[in-house]
């Protein structure tokens, strides 16, 4: 949702609807005469309840967007369940979950096309057909619409590079614990044949086991 108020105060809020992959369900401008940007733009966003259809009601939940923080946190404050009785022409309590998300302004160029083209005539656009939508509005929506699938799959394709690092990573743990349990068990194996003994014709003989790091000029000359 966007708005554009004039030195004349001539004035024009628009919005766009795209459903959850950004496809268009609804785009809507209305031409007004007002004096204060904050109000426009709050009027703006309530005036996504005079575009509702049915339809839309099916649908879980809605996300609001726009690009004044001072609304977005008014309305989202409005909507929490704390301000239960504030009066409802500011609430959006048909939907099951609503998010107000205050985006940047440079993502909100499709809502501010609208609201500008609003200036002349107030306009609602529920098909996307050329011979409905000026054919500019048609390029920026098709344009707009690419860059976010090519987002989306760019997401989906960290995330899929993602995890087999992380296998990885796990794999490389497990082998490492694995060779210190073996390391563990042998060393535990040696000390214990270390200290048996066996009797042999009388003769009380105790197996040793040679030390790994012992100079081999030892080993040459045995001990009388």
């Amino acid at each position: 949702m966007d708005a554009t108020l004039l030195p004349s105060y001539k004035a024009g809020i628009g919005g766009i609807f795209r459903d959850h992959k950004g496809r268009f369900l609804l785009a809507f401008g209305k031409s007004c005469v007002h004096w204060d940007v904050g109000s426009l733009e709050l009027s703006a966003t309530l005036y996504i309840k005079e575009v509702l259809k049915d339809w839309m009601f099916k649908y879980k939940g809605i996300v609001i967007e726009g690009d004044n923080a001072n609304i977005i946190n008014f309305l989202q404050e409005a909507n929490s369940a704390t301000n239960a009785n504030l009066d409802d022409s500011y609430t959006f309590r048909d939907f099951n979950h609503i998010i107000f998300n205050c985006i940047d302004r440079s993502c909100n160029k499709l809502a501010d096309l609208y609201a500008n083209y609003a200036l002349f005539n107030s306009f609602i656009w529920e098909e996307f057909r050329e011979n409905k939508i000026p054919p500019y509005f048609m390029s920026l929506l098709k344009r707009n619409l690419v860059a976010m699938n090519f987002k989306n799959r760019k997401i989906t394709l960290e995330v899929i590079m993602y995890w087999p690092l992380v296998f990885h990573a796990a794999l490389l743990k497990y082998r490492s614990a694995l060779q210190i349990f073996r390391n563990v068990a042998m060393e535990r194996a040696i000390a214990r044949s270390a200290t048996s003994s066996v009797s042999t014709s009388g003769v009380l003989v105790t197996r040793m086991p040679l030390d790994r790091h012992l100079a081999r000029s030892t080993l040459s000359k045995p001990t009388l």
